[in-house]
């Protein structure tokens, strides 16, 4: 909702896709999938339609190991990965590296979060890869990877 409503705001009717697994954490795939929390589970895809109704949000609902490559050969302007785990991580980086447009950003959740967040460890190994991509340029101390002119 928020995302849409900056869009809006901004005169802009670019669609906001958010991915959800409405069945909580997938099983760890990797020794870095290690976060699954309770409280981080949403399992009411209905309500979340409902909420969402009438915004330019497309709900992609599932795995995003097995949904991200909805977003093949769409332009990106920002990209809020918050996987919290690797593979899930690996797998929206994927879907969005090349797609973000000049002047867009991936943000990582948890990118900085060392001490509060120790077990989203696997996202941060899997945005480490940004770093060494010249494309992008990382707002130092954030999870914020901007993507440069060409």
């Amino acid at each position: 909702m928020l995302l849409s409503r900056f869009a809006e705001r901004l005169g802009k009717d670019w669609p906001v896709v958010g991915f959800d697994t409405f069945d909580g954490f997938p099983s760890p795939r990797s020794p870095l999938d290690m976060y699954s929390h309770p409280d981080c589970v949403f399992l009411d895809e209905a309500a979340a339609r409902r909420y969402l109704a009438g915004r330019n949000v497309e709900i992609i609902s599932g795995d995003i190991v097995k949904t991200a490559s909805r977003l093949a050969d769409r332009d990106i302007v920002l990209a809020f990965i918050d996987t919290d785990n690797y593979t899930s991580a690996t797998a929206a980086l994927d879907a969005v590296q090349n797609q973000i447009v000049p002047g867009g950003a991936i943000v990582f959740d948890h990118f900085t979060g060392v001490d509060r967040f120790l077990y989203t460890l696997g996202e941060r190994v899997a945005a480490k890869r940004l770093l060494g991509d010249p494309r992008f340029f990382n707002l130092h101390g954030t999870g914020v990877f901007l993507r440069q002119s060409s």
